[in-house]
């Protein structure tokens, strides 16, 4: 049950910020230009799986359950390949991302330092 709310609270998250092909509202308080302002950041979402192999089986249920919908979701986990500007990229260009506590950690512990997103 409770990656079903969870799956529809990123349906929601989604559609409010106009990144799905359902309707977008805004949210309580805002006006509808303000909500389809095209300089408002991209929301992403982080699921972090305690193990590579769940990590893996939420990626491939997503990308087809989210694809749908126009929405990318990206694996950045220990068997990634390529670079550690690749696995940022991913990240970057991602909208639901999944990966492991450890990986993320290495990924975007030392972000500031390395200059990235800025």
């Amino acid at each position: 049950g409770k990656t079903v709310l969870m799956e529809l609270a990123l349906l929601r998250l989604f559609s409010l910020t106009g990144r799905s092909p359902a309707p977008a509202r805004p949210p309580p308080g805002a006006s509808s230009s303000e909500a389809s302002s095209s300089s408002a950041p991209r929301p992403k979402a982080i699921y972090i799986a305690p193990v590579k192999a769940l990590a893996t089986e939420k990626t491939k249920a997503w990308q087809a359950m989210f694809g749908r919908f126009g929405l990318s979701v990206r694996e950045v986990t220990g068997d990634s390949d390529g670079s550690y500007t690749d696995q940022v990229q991913e990240i970057f260009d991602g909208d639901i991302i999944v990966t492991t506590p450890e990986k993320f950690d290495s990924v975007t512990g030392r972000w500031r330092e390395r200059g990235v997103g800025a």
